[in-house]
C-alpha cells in the first residue's frame, strides 16, 4: 500500500466520532438483521436489538424523555429508541422503504438535544439500511442532505372503508421528482363512505404537499369518480361530496399545477395497503 494513502484512511478513520462504540453499535444492528431478516414489526427488532447490546456489554437506556430546547426553554418531549452510553441516540425503523423525513427527524432530535451522533436503521427493507447523522453547531449551515427540493411531488393516493359506509381509513404516498421516497401517512378517519374517504385521502395529500412547500403534484388515485369529477368530467351530485369536492378545488389553488390522474386497482397496491392499515388503527 502506498504510505501517503495509508497515513490519510488512518487520519479519516481518527476523525470518527466514538469510533469504537460507533462499530459496536453498527456491528449490532448487522447481527439482528442477518439472524432476523425482514419481515417483523418494529418492536420484535427494538426487543432483539436489546438483547444484542446487552450480550455485547454495549451500555443503553431505553425510550428516555428527553427535553427539546428552544432558546432555553422546554419545546416538547423526545423518546428516542436507544441512547447508547449517553453519547449516541439510536431510532428504528422497519418499513419497506424509508422514507426522508426520518433522517430529517433525527438530525434535528441532535440539534435539540446535547447529543451529537445518531444513527438511523431500517431492519424492513430488503437489505439492512443504516444512516448516520452528526449535528454540530458549526456544521449546522453546511448541511446539505437537509435542504431537499420538494417541489414537484409524486403522490399515490386511496381512502377505504369496510361496509360503506363503515370504518374507514386513508393511505398517501409522496415520492419527489426523483422517484425518492419522501413520506407515507395512513390515518383512520371514522365511519363512512368509500368515496368520502377517497377524498379525504385528497385533502390529507393536498395538505401535506403544502406543507412541504411542493409548487406542482402530480395525484394517482383508483377512484375514477373522484378523477373524473376532479377533472370537470363528472357532476357532483352527492351532498355530502360536494362539500369535499369544493375544498379540494380551493385547495388545489395553493399550487401552480395539480394534475390527478386514474391508476388501476393493481398498481396501487401500497397505498391501498396503507389505507387498511389506517382502518386497523380504529378498530
Amino acid at each position: 500500500m502506498d504510505p501517503e494513502r495509508k497515513s490519510t484512511r488512518i487520519k479519516t478513520e481518527s476523525k470518527i466520532l466514538y469510533k469504537e462504540l460507533a462499530y459496536q453499535i453498527v456491528e449490532a444492528f448487522y447481527e439482528v438483521y442477518n439472524t432476523l431478516g425482514p419481515g417483523f414489526e418494529e418492536a420484535i427488532y427494538h426487543k432483539a436489538l436489546a438483547i444484542e447490546f446487552t450480550l455485547r456489554k454495549i451500555p443503553f437506556v431505553t425510550n428516555k424523555k428527553l427535553s427539546i430546547r428552544y432558546k432555553g426553554e422546554n419545546a416538547g418531549i423526545y423518546e428516542p429508541d436507544f441512547i447508547i452510553d449517553d453519547k449516541i441516540l439510536v431510532e428504528i425503523k422497519a418499513v419497506s422503504e424509508l422514507p426522508e423525513v426520518y433522517e430529517k427527524q433525527l438530525y434535528y432530535y441532535l440539534k435539540g438535544t446535547e447529543y451529537k451522533l445518531g444513527y438511523l436503521v431500517n431492519f424492513g427493507a430488503g437489505k439492512l439500511e443504516v444512516k448516520r447523522r452528526i449535528y454540530e453547531k458549526i456544521r449546522e449551515n453546511l448541511h446539505p442532505k437537509i435542504i431537499r427540493d420538494h417541489s414537484r411531488l409524486v403522490i399515490y393516493i386511496d381512502g377505504a372503508a369496510r361496509g360503506n359506509p363503515g370504518p374507514a381509513g386513508v393511505g398517501i404516498i409522496i415520492y419527489n421528482e426523483k422517484k425518492r421516497l419522501v413520506d407515507e401517512l395512513c390515518e383512520y378517519i371514522g365511519e363512512t363512505t368509500n368515496n368520502v374517504a377517497e377524498y379525504q385521502a385528497l385533502l390529507k395529500a393536498l395538505s401535506k404537499a403544502r406543507s412541504l412547500g411542493a409548487e406542482v403534484l402530480t395525484i394517482y388515485s383508483d377512484c375514477e369518480l373522484l378523477v373524473r369529477q376532479m377533472a370537470g368530467d363528472y357532476r357532483v351530485k352527492d351532498e355530502t361530496l360536494k362539500g369535499f369536492y369544493q375544498r379540494a378545488r380551493e385547495n388545489s389553488k395553493n399550487f401552480r399545477r395539480v394534475e390527478i390522474r386514474y391508476i388501476a386497482r393493481e398498481r396501487n397496491k401500497r397505498a391501498d395497503s396503507l389505507a387498511n392499515k389506517g382502518i386497523n388503527l380504529g378498530i
